[in-house]
């Protein structure tokens, strides 16, 4: 399994047009809501298979009003990838994402996101356990 490489240099912050797009609508809203994504421990990073993308928690992790983790709950559970094509859980076994797409953009993927930071509700990653699944994560 190839591992997520943390990195820092200006070409890898260029996103794709759709986690562009995912992120545009985020940091406005989390503007609207004062909030700011710096809080929400955000980095960029590379993947073997999934190419660039940036990286950051549902729940505040710095500064005045930071997340209470409650038992069971942990930073790696809230992290969230976004890439070119998906928003995904990328600490998470066996997690499933939201794939971008024409009936679930990535502006309505980025309002759904915001919603549970907004309200210090972040989404738990969606995990299904039906066979066909199971198949195709081993």
């Amino acid at each position: 399994m190839s591992e997520l490489v943390m990195v820092h240099d200006e070409e890898t912050a260029i996103l794709g047009p759709n986690a562009q797009r995912f992120m545009d609508h985020l940091e406005i809203g989390l503007d609207a809501f004062d909030l700011n994504l710096a809080d929400f421990a955000p980095w960029y990073a590379t993947h073997e298979t999934k190419g660039k993308g940036i990286l950051f928690s549902q729940v505040k992790v710095k500064g005045r009003g930071k997340y209470k983790f409650k038992e069971g709950e942990s930073k790696e559970l809230f992290m969230l990838s976004i890439t070119e094509k998906m928003v995904e859980w990328p600490y998470v076994k066996k997690a499933k994402g939201f794939i971008f797409s024409e009936d679930q953009t990535p502006e309505q993927c980025a309002l759904l996101i915001l919603s549970g930071m907004a309200r210090k509700l972040p989404l738990y990653p969606p995990i299904c356990g039906c066979p066909l699944c199971e198949k195709t994560d081993e």
